[in-house]
């Protein structure tokens, strides 16, 4: 009800006004009626005229929310009305059968009932989501799903090897060749830059070929006058464009691209930044992510990316893959994928994946099964967990690559992945060297793909894949005691881990701090080639810093000592025994971890052997040694005494005891000089 009515706007501060919105807000919220009008005349629904509205809109959709349960002579009286059985529901399927009385005899009731409970289930099935909401192998039907479509891939383009710049820059040069190592997307001017790295030559520059985006047409080419490395990125700042990528002592260099420079000219860098970068940068529009090589436990590897702020000021994090992603620069990488490129993409960091893979040479095929020629795409969060992991084997990747390019692919070999546009593209090398400079090299050799297709033309890779592999966990590994009654195994290269160098050697390229095993059978030799026993045993090898590394072994019988390499595996001491060393007035010990306890002394010059016996001479009376450390109680020590002269030689005068025991020194003859004596006791201490 609305009672002064004075028809002022909205926004209105009149109290009358204040007044009418009180008393209408009262009866939409509290009054009988489904509808009340505001103070400008306007019909509102009321609450009760809501409740009304969702009831009418719960009968048209067959909804009631009170069951019937099934039983004899339980009445149907509506086609909407259900009736619960078994913890199911049903509803009658015919109209013509309501109103329909159940007999109770579920063979006879069965065939005019049909199953409803399950509505609920197929409305969330059928929601965007649905797939998330199916479990397959431990995960879901949507992440096996979105699987499948990291490995559907369509052609973008197919780029010629070289051209006539290409050769005349060769010859100009003395370069071997220009092979491309990565590439940038501009989705918006319709543009890929494609750099290629010099092979020799007067220089290492980087040269960089812009294409047309939907034609492949060159549009320019030019050069930044720097060494190359494996990496483009495109970034734009308002209506300006930046290239970025790595030159000369592995600084950070930004190139102004937003107009296209002349054929072939050197495009001098707007800014360079000394953060010493490997190969690789990646920005998330934010960030960037700049590949560092380290050098950890004695090992380059290249799985750490440092994160900087968007003028690579200060340095924010760093993101660090895991070891397997990457692979190392010695003599595991063949063991690992082998990245070739990163960027961001729908938040993920991306890299390519795949080492060049020639099925018609011996020396790619006995690679065929490693990791190194694996081929396709990996996926991380920003805390290094592997989120996706598309790769295939090399021989089916080349033949599916074969299909989508539409001609021979004799090579396969990523270099890299580019996102701008909302789209994830790649690019692969196809040729052999001497295909290069066939009329081939000058129509084909670099495709360029789009990830995540869903173009009618795409293309399944998902028969090449490699499935899931076991991924190995360096943090996971070194926590762990490895029992085994066989010989241990490097769990990369499997082989037998039956020297202290091959365990160094594993240590520093999995880059891990500490290994631990135990278990018989176990064979192992020093770094001086002598056989330590270990079966039985635990032994723990302390990496320190990839050049000082310690082994420990302990339990058993044998006493438990320590080796320390040093030299990376070049030196060694040891073993050295874990011992408590002690000394006082009664002389020195040293009680080891083992249980075993010596003790020793020398003497006062005290002793003169002038006491005649039989045709001998001893020393007169007997000298109380009172040992430095007691043995444990109860045992008796083994004790043995030295005159210290030629002539001369001791024994105990009694039983030794577990705290001391007499001397007695004889002489082969009348010695009046005052001489010392020298004992020894072994026995246990626990």
């Amino acid at each position: 009800m609305t009672k002064y009515f004075t028809g002022n706007p909205v926004g209105s501060t009149d109290p009358r006004d204040l007044y009418d919105n009180a008393e209408n807000l009262d009866l939409l919220l509290l009054g009988s009626s489904q509808s009340y009008p505001d103070r400008l005349g306007v019909l509102r629904r009321s609450w009760q005229g809501i409740l009304q509205q969702v009831t009418d809109y719960l009968i048209a959709q067959g909804y009631e929310s009170v069951y019937l349960v099934y039983g004899v002579g339980v009445v149907v009286e509506r086609q909407t009305q259900l009736v619960q059985r078994g913890g199911e529901l049903y509803r009658v399927m015919n109209a013509a059968d309501v109103p329909l009385t159940l007999s109770g005899d579920w063979a006879t009731d069965a065939p005019k009932l049909q199953a409803v409970g399950d509505a609920a289930l197929r409305q969330l099935l059928a929601s965007p989501d649905g797939a998330e909401h199916v479990g397959y192998e431990g995960a879901t039907v949507g992440g096996a799903l979105d699987g499948l479509s990291a490995y559907s891939r369509s052609k973008v383009l197919d780029l010629p090897f070289r051209d006539s710049f290409y050769d005349s820059l060769v010859a100009t040069y003395s370069y071997n060749f220009l092979y491309p190592q990565s590439f940038a997307v501009d989705a918006e001017r319709r543009e890929v830059f494609v750099l290629k790295g010099a092979s020799s030559g007067a220089n290492t520059w980087a040269w960089i070929w812009v294409h047309d985006l939907d034609t492949g047409a060159v549009k320019t080419r030019f050069t930044t006058g720097q060494q190359w490395r494996e990496s483009l990125v495109l970034r734009r700042v308002g209506s300006s464009r930046f290239l970025y990528t790595i030159g000369n002592s592995n600084a950070v260099i930004k190139l102004d691209l937003t107009t296209l420079p002349a054929n072939l000219a050197t495009v001098s860098p707007v800014a360079s930044y000394a953060v010493v970068a490997q190969s690789m940068l990646a920005f998330d529009g934010q960030n960037w992510y700049v590949q560092d090589y380290i050098v950890s436990r004695g090992t380059g590897r290249r799985n750490r990316f440092k994160i900087y702020d968007v003028d690579f000021v200060k340095q924010t994090g760093e993101l660090i893959l895991p070891t397997d992603a990457t692979g190392t620069l010695q003599s595991y990488a063949n063991y690992f994928p082998k990245m070739q490129g990163a960027c961001f993409y729908d938040g993920k960091f991306y890299i390519g994946c795949g080492g060049d893979f020639n099925s018609a040479s011996s020396s790619s095929l006995l690679l065929e099964n490693y990791p190194v020629k694996l081929q396709g795409i990996q996926a991380f969060t920003s805390s290094g967990d592997r989120v996706v992991d598309a790769l295939c084997a090399p021989a089916q990747f080349r033949a599916t690559l074969e299909q989508m390019m539409g001609r021979v692919c004799t090579v396969t070999e990523s270099e890299g992945v580019a996102a701008d546009g909302g789209n994830l593209y790649s690019i692969w090398q196809t040729l052999t060297p001497e295909e290069w400079a066939t009329s081939r090299g000058i129509s084909e050799g670099i495709a360029i793909a789009l990830e995540y297709s869903n173009t009618p033309e795409r293309v399944s890779f998902a028969e090449s894949a490699m499935g899931t592999r076991s991924a190995f966990n360096a943090q996971d590994f070194q926590l762990e005691i490895h029992h085994s009654s066989a010989q241990l195994k490097n769990p990369v290269t499997d082989d037998a881990l039956d020297t202290f160098q091959k365990i160094i050697t594993m240590m520093n390229e999995l880059d891990i701090a500490r290994y631990s095993f135990s278990g018989t059978n176990q064979t192992i030799t020093d770094i001086n080639g002598a056989v330590v026993a270990v079966s039985g045993r635990l032994v723990e090898v302390l990496n320190v810093n990839g050049f000082t590394i310690i082994f420990k072994i302990t339990g058993g019988s044998i006493e438990d000592s320590k080796y320390v390499v040093s030299g990376g595996g070049t030196s060694q001491v040891g073993p050295l025994y874990d011992a408590e060393y002690g000394s006082n007035a009664n002389g020195e010990f040293i009680r080891h971890s083992n249980g075993v306890l010596e003790c020793w002394t020398t003497s006062a010059a005290t002793i003169v052997c002038t006491t005649a016996t039989n045709n001998i001479f001893r020393s007169s009376g007997s000298d109380v040694w009172t040992y430095p450390a007691s043995f444990l109680s109860g045992t008796v020590p083994e004790v043995s005494v030295s005159g210290c002269f030629g002539t001369r030689w001791g024994t105990t005068g009694a039983t030794p005891t577990n705290t001391g025991c007499s001397v007695t020194v004889l002489s082969a003859s009348n010695d009046p000089t005052a001489r010392p004596y020298q004992a020894r006791a072994v026995g246990r201490w626990k």
